[in-house]
């Protein structure tokens, strides 16, 4: 008897226990996969349970999801009659009365595709019934589905479940709740997808690097298997994770000591989400509902999964979006693309990718995506839609024009899913003017005045004559005189009359403010009227430019009217513009944080402000920066990554250029092509040999490339350069004593070339790259050797890692020659032992009998290779 006995678990969901069972091991990949999105995507307090009702559940205290995943892509596409989907139905209906307490939802995951229904009666509108109950579940008419239900052969549970509700709870109670992912993702899309999660995940949580993270997956999916398999609790917790991510993480090499010895702490910068959800957005004060426009962009949103809004700058197509987000009842975020390159436009999408594995879903809008053309933007744009898709989220697409047919056919294969949005009409403008208190007479030339209703302008007349109390002499003053023909003259035309509205001192802090070049908070701007002369009462010009001339963004975040942008440069002189730009980059410099966000600002300000120390500190921002932060603020950093390099990227000042070239090196490191970062490392090879403090700044480059995982990929010579540090280290009487400090966490004194060398052993792929390795190492003295592998310690596994990581990474390729693997091994082991390394050569020997056994099949040779071992090296030292 359990004396003790807790009694039944209140907080357990309850399914059948005959759906526990796993039929076969072909669901299995999916399933841990889909599990994991679910774990990462926990947050504190939320529970995943593994095979519980049906594959996994997250459990809350209101809520609990669960997976059915099925891999039936060999059985051909399924349909509402199929016998798998209508047991869905049933063991969803058989859930919800099961945990009547909970909110339930069921995500049927599969590769088959949907199918079309063989009978027409069986169809909707001749479509197939499962890619409708999409959209009845995202707002269309229930009816033809509820009739198909009706008449489904479904357990009388089911049908009475289905009875008893009307078309809405209908729609919110079933079609909403039951998710059909057909066509899933492969192994290696969902794989991808996981990664990323589990990226955002380790960066947020722990500020690890994405090589670790990618280290989790492994180790996660042990873990979902053990737990799933459990004969006791299959419960895990986002603690579990965290708990899982610090043991992976854990090494016996003290890079985070390195990091710290040459990058100081993590860096100025800090870690901003590119998320921003649309309810800390405020709504301008004046705002036209465009009920006809938002209603066809959420109608095409419910249909295709996306609409695509598409115009020129300033015709609001960010309002009509985030307008058409509120009329929803769901949750809305929104990522910034503006002003941005492809490159970086590709990095954010993936950053993205990964911000939203792990977080609930949400749908998207996706701001001034203006290269989604380009192939690499429209790949990663691709694979984010797959992963809202099969969260049942949704996407809003503000682009300045149409994507090609061929991209949007990829996104929409059924219509396009482009809205255009135009200027207002007449009857719009009327209603506007009408709305803040105007005569109706003045509507017509505001529309004209405005270019026939651009947006933009015509929201900044109104506030002006509204402001103005609609007196003659400012009707008179805006809207006087022809506008001319061209739309650029017309622009420049209508900027002039607007502006000359504008008090002088809100004029001077307009113009200064145009100068930043992409979004800013209330504090730089109030800054700027700092600046010679000062602007007096700066806070009041700056609530006059709101509106109508700075747009508000999200949080404390402002950015100027696209249309005004850079305005200052026509207005000031050269030195007067050498003052504001010195302003903006000591503002962001000299801040105790730096968000990513700011970091090309603050760069591009630094140089227009041809201040050298200003280019110094951005620069040293950049180098301090451990390889941790490097990996966030990387993407940012696109147009650094772009300068030319063969001339100095700051001429008037070579030690700053060479800074500068430094920090562009670094940035070049977690994403930078391989020929891109040669160029970028010859140049600075160039421009450094000038420089006082030669050897010390040359160590401090080195130790910084070579400390980050990359490296090696880069630079295959990567050994080369170790050495010439290596060198360094030993004749500097400063880097000696860097190299003295470190210390060992888990025992024994680790030289700096030694852990140098620990972080690039993962760039040894091959048997025979390792070979090479040794070969060249065995010109050198044995202490340099000493030094190169003082940071694996005896008795740990850091040794039989660097031995065999090569045979792990070849091995998967297909046509692997095992026996001259086994051969290269055979010689390694005959260096080790001349190099009186016994733990070393027992552990090539000890691989040469893996490539025999695991990969050759002759387990007779690898036990005569290893008896052979044994006597050659002894036991003791394996």
């Amino acid at each position: 008897m359990d004396v003790f006995d807790s009694g039944p678990r209140l907080g357990s969901p309850y399914g059948d226990p005959t759906r526990q069972a796993v039929d076969a091991l072909r669901g299995y990949g999916y399933q841990l996969y889909a599990s994991g999105l679910a774990w990462v995507g926990l947050a504190d307090g939320e529970l995943l349970h593994l095979e519980v009702a049906e594959d996994y559940s997250v459990i809350t205290r209101q809520a609990l999801a669960g997976t059915q995943v099925k891999d039936t892509a060999a059985s051909g596409k399924i349909t509402l009659q199929s016998a798998d989907v209508r047991s869905a139905i049933d063991n969803f209906v058989d859930m919800v009365a099961r945990n009547h307490t909970r909110v339930v939802s069921l995500h049927y995951l599969t590769t088959a595709e949907i199918g079309l229904e063989r009978r027409k009666d069986q169809r909707v509108d001749n479509r197939s019934a499962l890619h409708y109950w999409r959209q009845a579940a995202a707002g269309a008419d229930v009816a033809p589905l509820r009739n198909l239900l009706e008449a489904l052969d479904l357990k009388p549970a089911t049908k009475a479940y289905v009875l008893a509700r009307n078309d809405e709870l209908l729609r919110s109670d079933l079609l909403a709740r039951i998710h059909w992912h057909c066509g899933a993702s492969s192994f290696e899309e969902l794989r991808e997808e996981l990664e990323s999660g589990l990226i955002e995940f380790a960066a947020s949580a722990r500020r690890l690097s994405s090589q670790v993270a990618k280290n989790l997956l492994p180790a996660m999916v042990e873990r979902l298997l053990q737990t799933a398999t459990s004969k006791s609790s299959r419960q895990l917790r986002r603690a579990d994770l965290l708990s899982l991510v610090d043991s992976v993480s854990m090494v016996s090499v003290p890079v985070d000591q390195l990091a710290a010895a040459f990058s100081g702490s993590g860096g100025a910068f800090t870690r901003t989400s590119l998320l921003v959800s649309t309810s800390e957005l405020p709504l301008p004060a004046l705002v036209a509902p465009r009920k006809e426009l938002v209603a066809k962009v959420d109608a095409v949103r419910c249909r295709t999964g996306i609409a695509i809004a598409t115009a020129a700058t300033g015709v609001g197509k960010t309002l009509v979006a985030r307008l058409a987000a509120s009329a929803t009842n769901g949750h809305w975020v929104i990522v910034d693309f503006r002003d941005l390159g492809p490159g970086e436009t590709a990095s954010r999408l993936s950053v993205a990718l990964g911000e939203l594995a792990s977080r609930p879903p949400v749908h998207v809008i996706l701001d001034d995506l203006n290269e989604i053309d380009h192939p690499a933007v429209r790949d990663a744009f691709l694979r984010l839609m797959t992963s809202l898709r099969r969260r049942d989220a949704t996407a809003i697409v503000t682009t300045y024009r149409a994507p090609t047919p061929a991209t949007q056919h990829l996104l929409s294969p059924q219509e396009s899913p482009v809205v255009e949005v135009p200027y207002f009409s007449d009857g719009e403008v009327s209603a506007l003017v009408s709305s803040i208190g105007g005569d109706l007479k003045y509507a017509d030339p505001v529309y004209r005045a405005a270019s026939l209703g651009h947006p933009q302008l015509t929201m900044a007349i109104l506030l002006h004559l509204s402001a103005a109390t609609w007196s003659r002499a400012s009707v008179a003053a805006l809207l006087g005189g022809g506008l001319q023909a061209e739309m650029g003259a017309e622009r420049r035309a209508m900027r002039q009359r607007l502006v000359a509205a504008i008090p002088v001192d809100a004029q001077s802090l307009f113009f200064r403010t145009s100068l930043i070049g992409g979004t800013f908070n209330r504090g730089l701007a109030m800054t700027l009227g700092e600046v010679a002369p000062p602007v007096s009462r700066t806070g009041l010009a700056l609530d006059r430019l709101v509106g109508a001339w700075i747009e508000p963004m999200y949080g404390d975040r402002l950015r100027v009217s696209p249309l005004l942008e850079g305005a200052g440069l026509e207005v000031f002189a050269p030195g007067e513009c050498r003052a504001i730009h010195r302003c903006i980059a000591d503002v962001l410099i000299s801040s105790r944080t730096l968000s990513v966000i700011d970091a090309g600002t603050a760069m591009r300000h630094a140089l227009k402000s041809e201040e050298a120390a200003l280019v110094v500190a951005f620069a040293d921002s950049v180098i301090r920066c451990n390889a941790e932060t490097l990996e966030l603020v990387a993407p940012f950093l696109g147009e650094l990554g772009s300068f030319q390099t063969d001339i100095p990227i700051f001429p008037a000042n070579l030690f700053a250029s060479v800074m500068m070239r430094f920090a562009q090196l670094l940035s070049l490191l977690p994403y930078g092509s391989v020929a891109r970062a040669q160029q970028c490392w010859e140049a600075l090879e160039r421009e450094r040999v000038d420089i006082k403090g030669q050897v010390l700044f040359e160590g401090s480059i080195l130790s910084k490339l070579l400390v980050q995982e990359r490296a090696g990929a880069l630079f295959p010579s990567w050994i080369e350069l170790l050495l010439r540090f290596d060198r360094l280290a030993e004749t500097d009487v400063r880097l000696a004593e860097i190299s003295r400090g470190f210390q060992s966490q888990s025992g024994g004194n680790p030289h700096v070339t030694g852990v140098l060398f620990a972080s690039q052993m993962r760039n040894i792929t091959t048997v025979a790259a390792f070979r090479a390795l040794l070969e060249r190492l065995d010109q050198e003295p044995a202490a340099l050797r000493e030094r190169l592998f003082s940071s694996f310690q005896p008795g740990r596994g850091d040794l039989s890692i660097l031995v065999t990581h090569p045979w792990l990474k070849e091995s998967r390729a297909e046509g692997f020659d095992w026996e001259a693997a086994a051969g290269q091994y055979s010689a390694c082991a005959d260096i080790a032992i001349r190099w009186k390394n016994p733990a070393l050569a027992i552990r090539c020997s000890i691989a040469q009998s893996i490539c025999l056994d695991e990969s050759g099949d002759d387990a007779e040779r690898a036990f005569a290779c290893l008896s052979d071992a044994e006597r050659r090296f002894g036991v003791a030292n394996a």
